[in-house]
């Protein structure tokens, strides 16, 4: 789900369906469970990127391994503990109304945060909101797990038993990018003769870009103590840190997101 917004992999189902049979799709959110995801954009283009009526009927999204209950992360927890749903209120939000009307504006968006939070700028809190929550999906796509098994991105971690635990660098090196999603990864691209898609160095220059525009934006947008004020700028701050590429002189010091 929060890979890239237009999965290839119903693509070759869709010729053997018979006429006039539709089927619903399973959405899998395999992928955020902890953070205040927000990207009207990336809903917006996912949905429209659904195979038409004459083929889907619809679809529903969820987990495969996690019950969206009662949060349990929270250092300053509600008595009794906040439900995901209202803790993830935003991300909802768009999936449900861009799903029934994926042409509404991002002006719409706006108001929404600005009404919720209006003690700060609610335009550049979702600018920054916005650039955060493309970071885990563009590291989906260079370093490939198609269920939270073998890939949780919000903790770097794979089953510890049936997969390969936490991710070490040279995971990601030796790693595969996802299907159909036009990335090299790195052994194929440092192989090639020419590049055939987006290259290692062009992913991390976008990670680098949203992580910038997401953590120079956020200061301005939240000044206030606000419990889910902080909470929220606390998460946008979490996910855009991964991207954030950390540059050394010495080529031998170098870790994950290090050039």
């Amino acid at each position: 789900m929060y890979s890239i917004p237009n999965p290839p992999f119903i693509r070759e189902l869709l010729p053997s369906m018979p006429a006039g049979k539709k089927t619903w799709l399973t959405v899998r959110n395999d992928d955020i469970y902890s953070f205040r995801w927000g990207n009207a954009a990336y809903a917006r283009e996912y949905v429209r990127n659904i195979p038409g009526p004459d083929k889907i009927a619809g679809f529903y999204m969820g987990s495969d391994g996690y019950i969206p209950g009662r949060e349990f992360l929270s250092r300053q927890p509600e008595n009794p503990r906040q439900l995901v749903i209202s803790k993830q209120w935003y991300s909802y939000l768009l999936w449900g109304r861009l799903s029934y009307d994926p042409d509404l504006p991002d002006a719409l968006f706006q108001k929404i945060v600005a009404n919720r939070f209006p003690e700060t700028d609610g335009k550049k809190l979702l600018t920054a909101w916005s650039e955060a929550s493309e970071v885990f999906p563009l590291i989906t796509r260079f370093f490939w797990g198609d269920i939270d098994l073998r890939w949780f991105p919000e903790a770097c971690i794979s089953h510890p038993r049936r997969h390969r635990g936490f991710f070490t660098v040279r995971h990601f090196i030796e790693g595969e990018t996802m299907p159909g999603s036009g990335v090299m990864n790195i052994i194929d691209w440092r192989k090639a003769q020419t590049t055939t898609g987006t290259t290692p160095l062009q992913i991390a220059d976008q990670l680098e870009q949203h992580a910038k525009r997401a953590l120079g934006t956020l200061p301005a947008a939240a000044k206030t103590d606000g419990k889910e004020l902080q909470a929220t700028r606390n998460d946008i701050e979490a996910m855009a840190a991964p991207g954030r590429i950390l540059r050394r002189k010495n080529p031998w010091s170098c870790g994950l997101g290090a050039i």
